[in-house]
């Protein structure tokens, strides 16, 4: 059994290896990217059409193509229908408006320990 795959999309570098860390030890694969444009090539231009990750830790605020935007190209595919999604903020206004929009809501800053409970119970579900 291969292990499955979570796409971290997050613009800070501290955070980004943090939730590598927390992911990683719960039993994943992780590819990370820290722009909208890495999180857009890596979901919908793979060589093989796109990779298609098991989890999608993503933040709102990125540089270049917005959190949004990559949050709403996601839920338009709908071979990513049953990926779960985390969504990460330290905006919790923002955070609430799309919450219904993702699996999990996590408002920044994250525990290291929080994030691999987390991390662990979805990897439970494959």
């Amino acid at each position: 059994m291969t292990e499955p795959l979570a796409l971290i999309i997050e613009d800070d570098l501290n955070l980004l290896t943090i939730f590598t860390e927390a992911i990683r030890r719960a039993g994943y694969a992780v590819k990370a990217v820290q722009t909208g444009e890495e999180a857009i090539a890596a979901l919908f231009n793979g060589v093989d059409g796109a990779e298609r990750p098991d989890l999608i830790v993503l933040d709102f605020h990125l540089p270049g193509v917005s959190g949004v935007e990559v949050l709403n190209r996601i839920r338009a595919t709908p071979a990513l229908a049953r990926t779960a999604l985390v969504l990460a903020t330290a905006d919790p206004v923002l955070g609430d408006q799309y919450h219904g929009d993702s699996d999990y809501l996590l408002v920044k800053p994250v525990s290291y320990h929080v994030l691999r409970e987390l991390a662990e119970k979805l990897a439970a579900r494959h």
